[in-house]
C-alpha cells in the first residue's frame, strides 16, 4: 500500500521496499546484520502492508505479530499471539494501527490487545480486507459480508448462512467507503458501505 511492498518467499522470508525501487532488502527484525550473526532466518506466514508502509506480520515460529516500518526500517513492536494459528491457510489485516490476525480454516480472529480470540461464521473460502483506517476489517466468504470489529463481536452484514454469492473478491476501502463484491456464473454482486447489495 501507498507505494510500499512486501513480498514473501515459498520458504517464508519476507523482503521489502518500495513499489518499482531495486533496494529491496530481506526483512531480519532480530538479526544484527552481521554476515556472521547465525540468528535463524525470520519467516512467516502471513503479511500486509498499510498505505503508510506499515507491515503486518505473523510467525508462528515466533509466536508474534511483528510491526515494522518499512520508510524507515524500523521495528515498530512485536505482539505475542498465544495459542495463535499454525494452518497453512491465515491472513493478517489491519485497522488503524490495530492489527488482525484470522485463520481462514475455522474463523477465528485474533486482534491486537486482546486475550482470546473471536470466531467469524465462515462459509467456503474467504477472504480479508486490505488494511485500512477505522474500527474494524471484513471477511468475505461465500455467504457474504462479516464485519471483525476491534472491540466487539463479528457481525454479518451481508448475506447468511442461507446465501449464495459466489466467488469473493478480496474487500477494500476507497475515498471512505468500505467495497466488496462476488462473482458467480449468472453475474456478480457489488456491495458498498452505506448501501444494500
Amino acid at each position: 500500500g501507498g507505494g510500499y511492498v512486501a513480498y514473501r518467499t515459498d520458504s517464508g522470508a519476507i523482503f521489502v521496499g518500495r513499489l518499482g525501487a531495486e533496494d529491496v532488502r530481506q526483512l531480519d527484525p532480530y538479526g544484527t546484520g552481521d554476515p556472521e550473526d547465525d540468528t535463524p532466518e525470520y519467516t512467516a506466514e502471513a503479511i500486509s502492508v498499510a498505505e503508510d508502509g506499515t507491515l503486518y506480520s505473523y510467525s508462528a515460529a515466533d509466536g508474534a505479530v511483528l510491526r515494522f516500518r518499512i520508510p524507515s526500517g524500523e521495528v515498530a513492536g512485536r505482539d505475542t499471539v498465544d495459542t495463535g494459528p499454525d494452518a497453512d491457510d491465515v491472513d493478517i489485516t489491519a485497522a488503524g494501527e490495530d492489527w488482525v490476525l484470522v485463520d481462514l480454516a475455522d474463523g477465528r480472529a485474533w486482534r491486537r490487545g486482546a486475550d482470546e480470540p473471536v470466531t467469524a461464521d465462515l462459509t467456503g473460502s474467504a477472504l480479508v480486507s486490505r488494511p485500512m483506517s477505522g474500527d474494524a476489517v471484513y471477511l468475505a466468504d461465500q455467504a457474504g459480508l462479516v464485519r471483525v470489529p476491534i472491540d466487539g463481536t463479528p457481525t454479518r452484514v451481508v448475506g447468511g448462512a442461507d446465501r449464495d454469492y459466489g466467488t469473493p473478491a478480496r474487500p477494500v476501502a476507497f475515498d471512505g467507503e468500505v467495497y466488496a463484491a462476488w462473482v458467480r456464473a449468472d453475474g456478480g454482486v457489488l456491495w458498498r458501505s452505506g448501501s444494500e447489495t
